[in-house]
């Protein structure tokens, strides 16, 4: 398992077994978790920073990665994962290449709408 990266999103790293494998697998684990999630322990994160381990720790954020009362820190927050995530995919798996054509590109139709709606008209 230490031989493969791997991502823990919001991992139970309190249990010393994760806590293991995530050490093992070093600098090919990603952690991603949130100051604001009970598993959350600073002590926990510096040990897996000295086994090389990539730790992305969000401020304010919970087990869901979610920040209490702001819907745009939340939308930030699985941004900058997203970046994270397509950063760490991109360095594991083969680029993908398309190939070129010369088709044209066509858009669906779109269907008409009525002017009434019988399902809302009263």
């Amino acid at each position: 398992l230490a031989a493969f990266p791997s991502i823990w999103l919001t991992p139970l790293w309190k249990d010393e077994a994760i806590l293991k494998v995530i050490a093992a697998a070093g600098p090919k684990a990603l952690v991603v978790i949130g100051k604001a999630d009970p598993q959350w322990d600073q002590a926990l994160a510096d040990k897996l920073t000295k086994k090389k381990v990539d730790i992305m720790a969000v401020e304010g954020a919970d087990h869901g990665m979610t920040v209490a009362g702001s819907a745009a820190a939340t939308a930030q927050v699985l941004m900058d994962l997203r970046i994270k995530l397509a950063a760490l995919v991109a360095t594991v798996l083969p680029p993908v290449v398309l190939p070129l054509t010369n088709a044209p590109v066509t858009t669906p139709a779109v269907p008409e709408t009525p002017a009434h709606d019988p399902l809302f008209d009263e």
